[in-house]
């Protein structure tokens, strides 16, 4: 699909070796305002186009403390990606990015609530703490970001973004 959030990609199956197909959400960034370096950089610089690294690092950190988020991959560009497109994709990926970062989509998705609704609120602030010692700041007035998921009475966090910076516009 086209691109649902800050950054390029969209709704996407993934085909993969030993691996089932499934449903996901690819993105990537493929540049910023602030300045992140030049190509010439290392490969192992901090900057735009290694995004998905940071975000899968927010995201493996967020889970060690216990906060639910989704199954997620970095997808390393190689002469063996294939991208195929629906008819319908006007504006297709950068194919030429270094990196993409993947994440499962939940299924169902339970839907969105709200913003009052008192367990949903409850469920956000009790999980607050975690993401301020993570500094994820692309939560609180962005409720497409997470779901409140009342079997379990938890948060499920749908996209942490990236924990480095505050990047939000």
């Amino acid at each position: 699909t086209e691109r649902k959030g800050s950054n390029p990609g969209g709704r996407c199956i993934v085909k993969a070796p030993e691996t089932e197909p499934f449903e996901g959400y690819i993105k990537y960034c493929p540049h910023s305002k602030l300045h992140g370096g030049s190509s010439s950089d290392s490969y192992y610089s901090f900057k735009a186009c290694h995004q998905p690294v940071y975000e899968a690092m927010t995201l493996k950190l967020a889970g060690m403390l216990g906060l639910q988020v989704p199954e997620f991959y970095v997808v390393q560009n190689s002469p063996t990606l294939k991208f195929t497109y629906d008819p319908s994709i006007s504006h297709p990926l950068h194919e030429t990015m270094p990196l993409y970062f993947v994440s499962r989509l939940i299924d169902p998705v339970p839907p969105p609530l709200d913003s009052g609704n008192e367990a949903q609120v409850a469920a956000l602030k009790h999980d607050k703490i975690y993401r301020d010692i993570l500094m994820v700041s692309d939560i609180s007035n962005k409720a497409q970001n997470y779901r409140y998921n009342p079997e379990t009475d938890r948060m499920i966090y749908l996209d942490l973004g990236c924990s480095f910076v505050n990047a939000v516009e």
